[in-house]
Order: C-alpha cells, then structure tokens, then sequence
C-alpha cells in the first residue's frame, strides 16, 4: 500500500523522513516524523538539495508497517549512496505534492526550513569518474591548474551536472552556514567548491569560444551567480533583489512560477514578491511581482530586464537547449513584464554598474499599472530610420555586414561620407588617416557599449581598438575572422557584450545598440529611475518630439545603449509625456 500523508498541522509543521538500512542487502526502511521549525529541542536533520530531473518512480521502498514511498532515479541513488541510519528532508518526499494547501505553504516556509537544518547537502547524483575527480581536486585545497586539458576536462564535466542550473538550488546553497557537496562517494564543504582558485570565477576565460546551448556553459554561468550570491547572502542576509531577477534568468525550473517562489527568502525587499500560490498562472505569477517592483520606485531598472527583445532571443536559446516551455501562454504576457521562462545570459545591471550609468536620471514617482498597462512619465528621445546587421560574432560573414553597415550608421551621422569609408574598408586599406578618428570611437563605443573588459571606458585605449577594428576588416576578405588571432580581440569583446544586438541609427542624430528585432520607426525613450534608455514600438502613429499630452502607447522591445546619452546627457524635464506599455 502506497503512503499517503496526513494533512499537516497548522503552523510551521514540517515531515523529517528517518531511513534505517537492515539486513544483508542494506535495505532502507523509511518513516516520516512530525515537527515544529520553533520545536525547544534540536531538529537534528539534513535538507537535501538536488536536482529533480525525470520524478518518474523507478523504485518503492518500505516503510516499518509495510507501506511505500516511491523514488526517483536521483532519489534511488542518494539513498544507496547512504549506508547509516539519516534524518532527513527532501522536498519531493515529505511534501505531499498532491494537496496545492500544502505545496503553497511548506514552499514559503523552505528559507527556514535549509537554514534550520544541521547541515544542507547538495546531491549532484552518482557522477561518473571524470565528476568525481574534479570533487577529489577541489576537496585537496591545492590551486586547480585549469590550464592542464585534462584538469579543465574534469571540473567541466563536474559543472555539467543539472543540479548547477535549477533555480531552487540558489535558496538551497546560500541560507545554511553548514553545505557540503556530494557526488557518488566523494564528499566535500561546498565552500572548497566555492574558494578553490581558478575554478568558478576564473573558468570563463577557458570557454569563450564554448556556445551558449553547451551545458558546460550553462553550468559555469550558473555556479559563478551561485558563488557570487553566497557571498553576498553572508555578508548582507539577502542579495539585492535586481541581481537576483537577472540571475534567474540563466537558471532552469520544471516549474516556472518558481522563478519567483525560490528567491523570495533571500530577496532585498522580499516584500515586493508574491508569496507561494501555485493556484495562481504563470503570468499572473510575473505580472504580481512585476507590478508590485515598479510601482514601488525603487526598482524601475527591472524594465532591462522586460521586452519583447529579450523573449525572442530566449525562445532561440531555450529551443537551443531543448527545453520545453509553454510558448502558447507569452502573448497574454505584457512586454512590461520579466518572462522568466526563455533564459539569457546578458546581464545589463552588470553594465550599468561598470560604466555608471545613469540614463534616465532620479525616479520621479509616476509609474502606476491599470490592467495589463503600465503608465509612467518619459521622455521620446528620437525615431529610429535604420538598423545595422545582427551581431554573430560566431560567423565571419555576418560580422563583415555588421562592420560595413556600422559604417555606414555612423559616418552618416557625423557627416562622413558613408561611401568611401565603406570602400576603404572593405578593401582592406582603410586607415586613420582615412577614417576618422570621431567615426571610429563612435562605432567602437558603440559595439562594445561603451566598456572594454576591464571596465575602463573605451577612450583610454581607442587608438588599439582602431588597429584591431581596420585588422578586422581586412581579415573579412580572407574569412578568417577570429581565425589564427586575427581579429580575435574585437570578436571575443563582442561575443563577452553584444552578441545578438544591432546598431541603429535614429533620424535626429543618435546612434545605438538594442535588441536584435528592432527596426524602423521604433522609439528611443527615457524613464525617470531608470538607468537604460529603452527602445519601445508604438501601438499608433508617429508623434512629435516635443510634449504632447496624448500618451504614446506602445510595447517595450527592450533596454538600448546610446552613445553619448548614458549617463544623463540627454535629460530635458520639459519634454516629459506619459507612456503607456502594454
């Protein structure tokens, strides 16, 4: 007989599961206890964190009175990986997944449940030799030397493993002082993952060529947000709530109303979050949340993270990925509004960060929601009238149109004839002397946002980026971009910033990067409290630059970079109108 939970208690009621192992085989035998997360005496259990993967039941084990609980292969494994008597708590298991009551409410109480327990164990699976390995090296405390091929293929192959990327597993990793990380027999405090020299933090630097749909990249992108987020979890008690949404967006759940319910016990302003409600729709799920974000003002940047940009190239990345989602469901999803649901890998906060930017100016107190409508005060900066190549840094083709339409955005807009800079530079002979050097910083800053790697501003080292920019160009002809360090400095730059992006070009001047479904006749605006300029497609017609007061209704395509208006050139109170995102 299959067992069935009794209803919890109410309050903080918890179900700890106790496994005993008898008999030759050391069979587990299994059962579950009942107690209070304030119980005076010691809890005395461990929360497993894992990854979830296919729950399909491969296995029943038994309980003293003859009934079964039935496992998954993860679960399957973690339970012959212990062989001793274990209390412990693992969600699949002393959750009844059936009652929705009951899923909303031990979800909310999860924060207090890891940080409660003795110790947090991270389960990563049996692993294969390569996993184990790469734990063993970690475990030594001595410096990984990722630069050995067989090294790096280890720690890769440890850092393929799913648990990396579900967006649970941030909660789970940060709120306990006490976290190891298991893998098969190999045991280790998770702290020696996260100190070890050269592995999470420094890796990247080993897989610039890797494609985002590779696991190994994904696991990489995810264990370095988990490491940076522990750190900020210690030293804060929460991870300011902006990074932490950003994050997510790199992170996979099996759910994906979870985006938001396992962040909220370690958000700055975890307020602003809904609590669990899985009776509750994806969207409404987003929109809660977003809505209650931007109206309160103090996180109007949230926008950067919305559009209908930043969908269409997750749908490309999660098709890449062959992950399933429910793409039927986005259009009832306001373009003001975060879909957790399709990942991307650019962090625009981290941009802003680096670069100071501050484009939009102080919050002004006008961003209110009525429906599925977002009303705040902007200012309409110009109207685009033509767009660049897509940046594919990844193709030498593609990046000989991006170059040479640059070209063109740029050197029209400072009066430059577009045609003979074109030619020189498609020929290859294309100098300083021949373009100049206001052309040349205008398309660099451009392409590259206006930030090199190390965060210093574009200016200190343009005339190296000239050379690096006319090398490019002539390597184009040979089609060997980025081939034997030929233009590899520009197309790892651009590959680390705007792969994907375009360049536009506006009718009064201005010139940017934005998403890659931008086109003409869409608009550059401004948002009080928002560090972003932003590119929004209007619902009607063309209106007037100056102030008008018929709102400009339209949905957000996303967050641009705009030369020369990053960090508050182009603010005119005056010129303020209402916007209406829909």
């Amino acid at each position: 007989m299959e067992y069935i939970h009794d209803p919890l208690p109410p309050g903080d009621f918890l179900r700890i599961l106790t496994i005993e192992y008898h008999g030759i085989n050391n069979e587990p035998v299994v059962d579950f206890e009942l107690r209070s997360l304030h119980d005076d005496a010691p809890l005395a259990y461990t929360a497993i964190s894992y990854a979830w993967e296919d729950h399909a039941p491969v296995r029943r084990v038994f309980s003293k009175d003859g009934r079964y609980i039935s496992l998954s292969a993860t679960l399957s494994a973690f339970f012959d990986s212990q062989r001793s008597f274990c209390r412990i708590w693992v969600d699949a298991l002393c959750i009844d997944q059936s009652r929705v009551a009951e899923r909303n409410h031990q979800v909310n109480l999860m924060g207090q449940i890891y940080s409660k327990a003795d110790r947090v164990l991270i389960w990563l699976g049996p692993g294969d030799e390569l996993a184990r390995r790469a734990l063993g090296m970690l475990e030594s405390g001595q410096p990984v030397k990722l630069h050995h091929k067989n090294v790096r293929k280890a720690v890769l192959r440890l850092l393929r493993c799913p648990w990396f990327t579900r967006v649970w597993v941030i909660q789970e990793a940060l709120v306990n002082t006490t976290v190891l990380m298991s893998c098969g027999d190999c045991v280790i405090q998770f702290q020696s993952f996260a100190d070890a020299e050269g592995t999470v933090l420094n890796l990247g630097n080993y897989t610039q060529n890797f494609k985002s749909s590779d696991p190994s990249y994904r696991g990489i992108n995810c264990a370095r947000q988990i490491v940076i987020m522990r750190w900020q979890y210690q030293e804060h008690g929460h991870v300011p709530l902006t990074f932490l949404l950003q994050a997510v967006h790199q992170f996979l759940a099996s759910d994906p109303r979870d985006f938001i319910f396992a962040i909220r016990a370690i958000a700055q302003s975890a307020d602003l979050l809904p609590e669990a409600d899985y009776a509750k729709t994806e969207e409404e799920v987003f929109q809660l949340a977003a809505s209650s974000i931007l109206c309160s003002g103090r996180y109007v940047d949230l926008l950067a993270l919305c559009g209908l940009g930043p969908r269409e190239l997750g749908m490309q990345l999660t098709d890449s990925n062959s992950v399933t989602i429910k793409t039927g469901t986005s259009p009832k999803l306001p373009s003001w509004v975060p879909d957790f649901r399709f990942n991307s890998q650019h962090e625009p906060f981290g941009y802003a960060d680096i670069a100071s930017w501050n484009a939009g100016g102080p919050y002004l107190g006008e961003v209110t929601v009525s429906g599925h409508e977002l009303h705040l005060r902007g200012q309409l900066i110009d109207y685009i009238s033509e767009v660049g190549a897509v940046i594919r840094s990844w193709n030498s083709d593609s990046m000989c149109e991006v170059l040479e339409k640059a070209v063109e955005i740029a050197s029209t807009r400072m009066n430059f004839g577009r045609t003979t800079v074109g030619e020189k530079l498609l020929l290859g002979c294309g100098r300083q002397t021949d373009l100049p050097e206001s052309v040349l910083a205008m398309i660099a800053r451009t392409l590259l946002l206006g930030i090199f790697n190390d965060g210093n501003q574009l200016e200190e080292d343009h005339s190296h980026f000239e050379d690096v920019l006319v090398d490019l160009r002539q390597s184009i002809e040979l089609r060997q971009v980025g081939i034997d360090g030929i233009g590899d400095k520009l197309v790892q730059r651009l590959r680390l910033r705007s792969d994907n992006m375009k360049m536009f070009g506006g009718e009064n001047g201005t010139i940017g990067l934005s998403k890659r479904m931008t086109q003409p006749d869409d608009v550059v605006c401004l948002f009080p409290g928002c560090r972003f300029p932003f590119i929004i497609r209007p619902n009607q017609g063309r209106q007037s630059l100056s102030p008008t007061s018929k709102p400009l209704q339209g949905q957000l395509i996303g967050w641009c970079y705009v030369d020369g208006m990053m960090t508050g050139e182009g603010l005119n109170s005056e010129l303020k109108r209402t916007f209406v995102l829909t």
